[in-house]
């Protein structure tokens, strides 16, 4: 390219979770997908490199096949590239090595299969960059792959050098990196067209400019208002005009043509990185919010641009610590891996595979993990894939396991128990609760319940107004219902299951469901001592000696709970021990929060419990001793999404409490059981 001249390389990204209705991908592929192409098919002068997950493609071929021979005419006439990935569009470092190199042989086996297109590049999902990777893409076949200018000017870099590709290595394996530029990431398609040509005329200052967009399809149709802006006010059109007027000094190519008609900038070392908004989103509430406030802070004083390279925000990684649901969730896909990878089922694998679809391990701007769909989604592929492969280990011999591991990697051991109906994980050093129970039959883990947690947008949600015009979903502040502030309550424990509660007489269920209940005793998150563990009945027995609050005086007391299962039933036995001389007053509570169809109804009695799953066709039924009082509220969560600030249920809680008065050395039980029926079963 001369002076005053520049190479164009568009890319598009498209992708939706495993999980999401197929009405939602009509609506979308409607709004954004067809026609981004149909106005592109006017354009043969303009190129793109565009990518689909397998997720999109494998319902293009069932839905919209016609979408297919649309894609395989672009690439004919030259005017289109394909790009592989991960067939189901996972985090690349954060799942098992092999499983990314066979899911993007996946994607790449489909496009050379369907559209007769062998890719060079491939999309970095949510650009989750580690520097290990370019030893692990060489091993799938990739030459190139693009993240976020962001990643070179965390390594150094300035703007003004980052123009065509860079060359990394690990392990002596090279990769391929394009820069794609943060400014038209914001420019494209939100802001009128002659704003994209100054910023493009601004940078062909010298030779040999190449300047890169990669983005997501989404954004050109699909978000809010830009099916309107994009489409029925045309920018898309007048965008792709602008570039044919301007062909003189403008020329859009492919990633694979500037590989070839262009050299290496130079050598580069990136650190581990996303965009930035994504590395903002990992940090914990409080530091995000203070992040939030340096970059105003930054931006009001004009120095943002500046010191901009030094603000990196926080690790990917570390949603799995800041939203310990997305830990356990992970966890469980590398321990249903080992078993997958034992048993080299081929369906159990696809299953595995479908599991690791990244969008409910995290949350930003997009729902992600806060949606419980997109959560069961992933319990379903998960748990699929461990009856699959259990079927070729097992043979026909019944299952029947109990283990006890640290599964979720926290330095605490959990205990793991399972028959051939159910799965029941329970951890003794969180008060001996339960965080997960799956129904293996239907595939669902009835605990997939997210805790009512502060997060760092959640200061902006009295500024939530409708406000006009088109704005990046970045920039909207927008809220779908007024007053939903009201609904921010914030849990002090996780919310799992078979939580022990010590409460005043008075305590009330406005108070537990705003989380304001004051505890009487020690027991809710502490640790409880493992006493037995039989495998042949599958039970397990646990006990803490703790303390409860009476009349300001701190008093000593033990419980015991025996946890059993018996095909679709888990029994629980419990045993209370007032180990003073004084007598206790006071109510016990035992938390069950489930994630049974939230359109679900409740029958109570003094002594049952029914909630009805009508969408997945089963109920869960509990039997109590003693009549219980129960009390029931439904768990909601305020969260953002592309289209702004929402509520959402999370699930329901239970409470059977008991009124409990123990004499001095007196002892209390009780029992309760939970079954799970089908109704085809009886």
């Amino acid at each position: 390219m001369l002076k005053g001249q520049i190479a164009f390389c568009l890319g598009v990204h498209n992708h939706q979770p495993v999980g999401n209705p197929p009405e939602v991908l009509e609506n979308i592929y409607q709004r954004a997908y067809l026609p981004f192409i149909e106005v592109l098919l006017r354009y043969p002068s303009i190129k793109v490199t565009l990518h689909y997950s397998g997720v999109l493609l494998s319902w293009f071929s069932e839905s919209h096949p016609d979408f297919l021979d649309l894609l395989g005419k672009l690439i004919e006439r030259g005017q289109v590239e394909l790009r592989t990935g991960g067939f189901y569009e996972p985090i690349l470092p954060i799942i098992p090595p092999c499983d990314a190199i066979g899911q993007i042989k996946k994607l790449t086996e489909f496009l050379e299969k369907e559209l007769s297109f062998s890719p060079k590049g491939l999309w970095l999902a949510e650009r989750v960059w580690e520097p290990y990777l370019p030893a692990l893409l060489s091993e799938a076949g990739v030459e190139y792959i693009v993240v976020d200018d962001f990643h070179f000017l965390a390594a150094g870099l300035k703007e003004e050098e980052l123009s065509g590709y860079f060359v990394t290595e690990a392990e002596n394996r090279l990769l391929k990196v394009f820069p794609s530029s943060m400014k038209l990431r914001y420019l494209i398609p939100f802001r009128p067209v002659k704003k994209t040509l100054d910023y493009l005329k601004e940078k062909a200052v010298r030779e040999g400019v190449v300047v890169t967009l990669d983005d997501d399809g989404e954004k050109f149709g699909a978000w809010p208002r830009t099916h309107e802006t994009v489409y029925e006010e045309g920018w898309l059109k007048k965008f792709f005009q602008a570039l044919e007027a301007n062909g003189d000094w403008i020329k859009t190519i492919t990633f694979s043509e500037c590989l070839r008609e262009t050299n290496a900038v130079g050598r580069i070392y990136l650190p581990t990185a996303s965009y930035p908004e994504m590395l903002e989103w990992a940090l914990p509430a409080e530091m995000g919010e203070a992040y939030e406030n340096l970059l105003a802070e930054l931006k009001a004083s004009k120095t943002y641009e500046k010191y901009k390279p030094f603000l990196k925000g926080g690790f990917f990684r570390n949603f799995l610590v800041k939203y310990p649901e997305a830990n356990r969730m992970h966890k469980k896909m590398w321990y249903v891996a080992e078993k997958v990878h034992k048993s080299k089922s081929r369906e159990a694998l696809d299953e595995l595979w479908k599991g690791q679809c990244n969008d409910a391990y995290w949350h930003g701007v997009f729902g992600g993990l806060y949606l419980p769909h997109l959560r069961s989604a992933v319990y379903e592929s998960l748990i699929k894939a461990e009856v699959l492969a259990e079927e070729t280990l097992l043979k026909e011999e019944p299952r029947r396991a109990l283990e006890v591991m640290d599964f979720d990697k926290d330095g605490q051991d959990e205990v793991l128990m399972g028959n051939s109906f159910l799965n029941l994980y329970l951890s003794p050093a969180q008060g001996g609760a339960i965080f997960e129970l799956d129904y293996r039959p239907k595939f669902c883990n009835l605990l997939n319940v997210l805790t009512r947690r502060k997060e760092a947008y959640h200061g902006r949600i009295k500024e939530a107004v409708e406000e006009e015009g088109v704005k990046t979903i970045h920039e909207m502040v927008k809220a779908k219902e007024k007053g939903l502030e009201g609904y921010l309550y914030y849990d002090s424990y996780e919310r799992l299951s078979l939580i022990d509660h010590f409460f005043a007489t008075n305590a009330t269920l406005e108070d537990f469901a705003k989380g304001a209940c004051e505890e009487m005793g020690d027991f809710v998150s502490a640790t409880y001592e493992i006493l037995d563990l039989n495998e042949p009945e599958l039970a397990l027995e646990l006990s803490r000696c703790g303390k409860v609050r009476l009349d300001e005086k701190l008093l000593p007391i033990l419980v015991k709970k025996r946890i059993s299962l018996e095909d679709f039933r888990v029994i629980v036995d419990y045993e209370i021990r007032n180990l003073s001389e004084e007598a206790l007053n006071l109510l016990f509570g035992l938390e069950f929060n489930l994630s049974v169809d939230t359109d679900m109804r409740k029958y109570v009695r003094g002594d049952f419990v029914k909630l009805m799953d009508e969408a997945r066709g089963f109920q869960v039924s509990f039997e109590f001793e003693g009549k219980p009082s129960v009390l029931s509220f439904p768990i909601e969560a305020v969260s953002l999404s592309e289209e702004g600030f929402e509520r959402i249920c999370q699930g329901t809680s239970l409470l059977p409490n008991w009124g409990l008065t123990l004499d001095g050395k007196g002892t209390w039980k009780t029992r309760l059981s939970l079954k799970i029926e089908e109704e085809n079963r009886g």
